[in-house]
């Protein structure tokens, strides 16, 4: 009976060209060229260098990714505060929109106070003409309650001739007051300003009295009388039947 040999096999279809390396069995495999010859070898990478080139590369590997994500977190932290500036920024713009809307209310407003004031405007110009064309009406009708008063000696009334006229014409006329007082709107001198040395100044007083009632009055009052005297001198009191002279010191009443 044979025994098994204990010598390793070789497979057939190895050729002569094949090698083992101690401690490591691995085929070298022969690739035929395009020619069909066995020139071209394919060796595996193996070996001591090889595996120091791959370390070395891991390692340059590792660095740039460390890198990488340096510039990545230094990114984010940018993002982050961009995020930060364009919440603030949104913010403003929030409270500016908000005060540029109250501003437009205020404006607004503004605008229909000033339209409101134009045609308050508008209508106290409208009265003033009003008032105007009324003034000139009475000045025109002015003569009908007008009074001349001739004789009176000039600085008999003081500082105020109107109040002087309205107490002196009762007293020189006789008339009673009590129930219908004399009211004299206004009143001035008339006539020549000069006066001789030693001589008694004496001009014309143009009255206006409050209506033709009281200038009828007075003037009925004067031709009952027929004569009318004051400090040994005689006074005319007659209408005044011309436009009231412009330019003239007025005193009016008040």
């Amino acid at each position: 009976m044979k025994m098994p040999s204990s010598k390793r096999s070789t497979p057939k279809d190895q050729g002569e060209d094949s090698h083992q390396t101690p401690g490591d069995a691995y085929w070298i495999f022969m690739s035929p060229s395009p020619h069909g010859d066995r020139d071209h070898l394919s060796l595996p990478s193996s070996g001591k260098g090889s595996c120091t080139s791959l370390r070395e590369l891991l390692q340059d590997i590792t660095k740039k990714m460390d890198q990488n994500l340096e510039l990545i977190n230094a990114m984010d932290n940018k993002l982050t505060a961009l995020s930060v500036h364009m919440c603030t920024l949104e913010g403003l713009i929030t409270s500016l929109d908000k005060s540029t809307a109250e501003t437009d209310v205020l404006i607004q407003r503004h605008k229909e106070e000033t339209q409101k004031c134009v045609q308050a405007l508008e209508h106290l110009r409208h009265e003033n003409r009003c008032l105007t064309a009324r003034v000139e009406q009475l000045e025109r009708q002015a003569p009908a309650s007008s009074l001349r008063i001739l004789g009176l000696r000039e600085g008999e009334e003081g500082k105020d001739l109107v109040g002087f006229l309205e107490q002196w014409l009762p007293h020189v006329l006789h008339l009673d007051t009590r129930e219908e007082p004399i009211i004299v709107e206004r009143a001035f001198w008339v006539g020549n300003g000069r006066q001789r040395r030693g001589s008694e100044q004496r001009r014309s007083v143009i009255v206006r009295v409050a209506n033709v009632r009281v200038r009828d009055r007075i003037l009925q009052q004067a031709r009952k009388l027929k004569s009318i005297t004051y400090k040994r001198k005689e006074i005319l009191i007659v209408p005044d039947v011309g436009p009231l002279p412009p330019g003239r010191r007025k005193h009016s009443a008040g």
